[in-house]
């Protein structure tokens, strides 16, 4: 499976923990917004640990994990997330000409975000052989 795969599968698995987790936090009484906040964090953490161990693991078995590496993952996901909102916000201007509505929207924007996160990861997080 190449690594692009693998990321798109990490992130999918990541979809579910975030979303989980955020259930999970509201459901034990968290507000919404420190609710969203930490499952945020788990989900970045998470995704940052599998592409780590599966989807980079060529790069990065012969180094531990570091905090800088993880502050740079994290930095590569928020422009991605910005290039996600970009776009679907974009897409949206356009969805009655195109009639993509709101879930063709979102999935042009998540998939150029994808775009963006795979390309950070790759060239600035788990740079290396392989």
């Amino acid at each position: 499976m190449n690594r692009f795969l693998r990321f798109g599968v990490v992130g999918a698995a990541v979809y579910v923990l975030d979303t989980l987790s955020f259930a999970a936090l509201l459901g034990i009484g968290l507000p919404r917004l420190p609710a969203r906040l930490g499952a945020l964090v788990l989900a970045v953490f998470a995704s940052w640990l599998a592409n780590r161990g599966w989807t980079f693991r060529q790069q990065t078995r012969a180094r531990p994990p570091t905090l800088g590496e993880f502050g740079r993952f994290a930095a590569t996901q928020a422009a991605g997330a910005g290039v996600n909102a970009l776009v679907s916000l974009a897409a949206l201007q356009v969805a009655a000409i195109a009639q993509i509505g709101p879930w063709g929207a979102v999935g042009l924007g998540s998939m150029a975000g994808m775009c963006v996160n795979f390309a950070g990861a790759r060239r600035f997080v788990y740079r290396g052989p392989g």
